[in-house]
């Protein structure tokens, strides 16, 4: 029999808005909105788990994507 370690994990949330600039140089406007949040989350989560546990933290009702970032400058996705 194999055990698989489950570890709880504190992942901050942060919700931002991405939209299309003024058409000058095709920017992109991102503003971020609300509070960060923290939640705990096992180490290991399959996708609709994943979204189970944010959706109570959405604060709209509409579309959205999860991003992993690592924290720094420029936001590199680690999706």
């Amino acid at each position: 029999m194999t055990y698989v370690i489950c570890r709880l994990l504190n992942v901050p949330i942060v919700f931002r808005f991405d939209s299309e600039g003024d058409g000058n140089n095709n920017e992109k406007l991102i503003k971020l909105f609300g509070h960060p949040n923290l939640i705990r989350l096992p180490n290991r989560i399959q996708g609709q788990d994943l979204y189970a546990a944010v959706d109570p933290l959405v604060p709209y009702v509409v579309p959205y994507s999860i991003l992993l970032v690592d924290g720094q400058v420029g936001a590199k996705c680690l999706c």
